[in-house]
């Protein structure tokens, strides 16, 4: 009797200790050891060359400049001819700016025309019809037209073709009244093709039929585009 007892009380023990254990709670797994964290070095930045330090430039040598012409030089050939080329070429300008004035542009182009006689050098000659040129006054016409008479340089010849057709079509746009005695002049043979053609084309715009004799002669004119330009002018006016 006290056999069983006892082994009934070892068993109820056993059952006890075995349910506290199950009531234990079970502790959790440690936590995975962290990996070692790697660190990636970061790409060097791009190297930024600076600028180089603009270095400004030795300031030029003022050019020369040329001592304006004396006065003597502007009335007296023989003053005006002991210039140096770049005193002559600012007489010569000097000359052109005063014709600016229309009461004083027939006595400038006196004194250029007398200038050009003179004057030894293409460059300074050249000048001399291009100032001619911008006058825009009838005066000036025939100094230009006369260069086609004498024996100069194709480069002042040119100049004068130039000059010819700036002053022919100044006339004709300024309705001066002396422009068609002047452009008539113009038609002549001795002169270039293209200072005759501008003539006759002023003429057949000016719509004057007092040009229509002067057109008629070049009808028979050696060069056959002038005939031909002039056979249109004529139908031209008489339409």
């Amino acid at each position: 009797m006290r056999s069983v007892f006892a082994v009934l009380l070892a068993t109820t023990l056993l059952v006890a200790t075995s349910c506290r254990r199950r009531e234990e709670p079970v502790p959790p797994p440690p936590p995975a050891p962290a990996s070692p964290q790697t660190h990636v070095k970061p790409p060097p930045a791009p190297s930024v060359k600076p600028a180089p330090t603009a270095v400004r430039p030795p300031p030029f040598p003022p050019a020369p400049t040329t001592p304006p012409p004396p006065p003597a030089a502007l009335t007296n050939l023989q003053a005006y001819i002991a210039l140096d080329e770049p005193q002559r070429l600012a007489a010569v300008s000097a000359i052109g700016n005063n014709a600016a004035d229309p009461a004083v542009a027939p006595a400038a182009a006196k004194k250029l025309a007398e200038l050009f006689r003179v004057e030894p050098t293409t460059t300074v000659k050249t000048a001399i019809i291009d100032e001619l040129g911008f006058m825009r006054h009838g005066a000036a016409l025939d100094p230009v037209l006369d260069v086609f008479e004498s024996s100069e340089s194709d480069e002042v010849r040119l100049a004068a073709m130039d000059a010819a057709g700036n002053l022919i079509t100044e006339l004709m746009d300024n309705e001066d009244p002396r422009a068609f005695d002047i452009i008539v002049r113009a038609l002549d043979a001795r002169y270039p093709f293209e200072v005759r053609d501008t003539a006759i084309w002023a003429l057949e715009d000016l719509d004057d039929r007092r040009a229509l004799p002067h057109l008629q002669r070049l009808l028979t004119d050696p060069d056959p585009d002038i005939r031909q330009r002039a056979s249109d002018a004529i139908d031209w006016l008489r339409e």
